[in-house]
């Protein structure tokens, strides 16, 4: 085969000419960077030395001990490691080691201040430098570490553990030193707040098994209610109250009241046949427990029983009944109207009965209109009423009828 141009062969067949020459050109810059790095490095060791060397005999001839000396070696520490160690480091993670190198020689450095003030902020000072370095540096700090496959992708998390961990550190730290008792509600209050906020994304990337993937919002609305419950808890705890119980009630009841529709909606809970008996027998049930135990008053439960009366009467109406859904919806407009008539009469009876009230202004189920008379407050407020009753009944009166037409119809098209 014809050697190709420009390419000479010698005699025994070693290698080509030019391949030789770019062999020993990079062996010549490899020799070349390893003398400059050399010389970098005997550069930084000679000037480190002379600084430290100087500074140390200086210190002794005129105290007769060491003593700012070591604030020297500290200071120097921090500037070699980010001159000389890179240098010296022969991985790809240079940065890493140079970050680490200056974090130990700073922590250093401040110790050394400290012993040498006298002074007693060592710690808060080291907690806080480590707090700032996680916080601005832990991140692309673990996007360049090789970890192990079970942790590729829950980074976020781990940056997140790691820097709650050192900010209870250094709350830990300033509560000693300043002989405080807030520390556990500071720290459930900053789980509570770190969940709020990115609780989401870390359940989005935990390895959940299969009936939980799709049960994520549960478990996260879990930890939420379940974290606020704690920061009740450790404040009566810590304080001395005896509210908790009526707190977490209560508390219940208002989150799932919002929460709970969304849950059942998503398929969160398997109640899918059944989610609007759940949430409203869940909550009714939950009302009533929270009442009984703060003690409510017959007239309270009375109350509250005539008002939930209003959702499970809609409930019932449309959804359990055996009629066809413009019927459905007629009767739902019928218990509206009803009801609003009748709740003021009824409660005005119930607070008689239960406290003995005697007044001329009782509810009445003849409801005074005077449809002239759209000044006086009293009169507006009942003509409004009536309007409204009247819509209700029309609004009713109009779905069955159209309930009763689809039915011809429907009955027109069988035959």
């Amino acid at each position: 085969m014809p050697a190709a141009e420009g390419i000479k062969y010698d005699p025994e067949g070693i290698c080509p000419e030019t391949v030789c020459d770019g062999f020993r050109r990079a062996e010549t810059l490899a020799k070349k960077y390893m003398r400059l790095l050399r010389n970098y490095q005997v550069f930084w060791y000679i000037l480190y030395g002379l600084i430290a060397l100087s500074c140390g005999i200086g210190n002794v001839a005129k105290q007769h001990t060491l003593d700012w000396f070591w604030i020297v070696i500290g200071a120097e520490a921090m500037a070699a490691s980010l001159t000389l160690l890179p240098s010296l480091v022969s991985t790809g993670k240079k940065w890493v080691c140079s970050l680490a190198g200056f974090t130990v020689s700073l922590l250093f450095l401040l110790l050394v201040c400290c012993v040498y003030s006298g002074g007693t902020w060592f710690f808060t000072a080291a907690s806080s430098v480590l707090l700032g370095m996680g916080v601005v540096f832990l991140g692309p700090v673990l996007n360049t570490l090789t970890l192990p496959d079970s942790l590729k992708d829950q980074k976020f998390s781990l940056y997140l553990c790691i820097v709650l961990i050192l900010l209870y550190v250094q709350l830990e730290v300033i509560c000693i030193q300043t002989g405080g008792r807030w520390y556990w509600m500071a720290f459930v209050s900053i789980l509570f707040a770190a969940w709020l906020l990115f609780g989401a994304l870390v359940i989005r990337k935990l390895p959940l098994e299969a009936e939980w993937k799709n049960r994520k919002a549960l478990l996260y609305f879990g930890g939420v209610l379940l974290l606020l419950l704690l920061i009740y808890g450790v404040y009566c705890l810590q304080y001395g109250r005896g509210w908790f119980v009526s707190a977490a009630v209560w508390t219940v009841f208002g989150v799932s009241l919002v929460i709970l529709p969304f849950l059942l909606f998503k398929n969160q809970i398997s109640l899918k046949p059944h989610r609007a008996l759940a949430y409203l027998g869940f909550e009714t049930v939950w009302l009533f427990l929270g009442l009984f135990w703060e003690g409510a008053t017959v007239a309270g439960v009375l109350t509250a029983l005539l008002s939930v009366l209003l959702p499970w009467g809609w409930l019932g109406a449309l959804r359990y009944l055996p009629i066809g859904k413009w019927f459905r919806t007629g009767i739902a407009f019928f218990w509206t109207g009803l009801w609003c008539w009748l709740y003021p009469w009824i409660l005005d009876r119930v607070y008689v009965l239960c406290y003995g009230w005697d007044s001329d202004n009782l509810s009445s189920l003849i409801i005074p209109v005077d449809f002239s008379n759209w000044q006086d407050f009293a009169t507006r407020g009942n003509n409004i009423f009536l309007l409204f009753l009247l819509a209700m009944g029309l609004l009713g009166a109009g779905c069955m009828a159209v309930g009763i037409w689809k039915r011809q119809k429907d009955e027109e098209k069988e035959k």
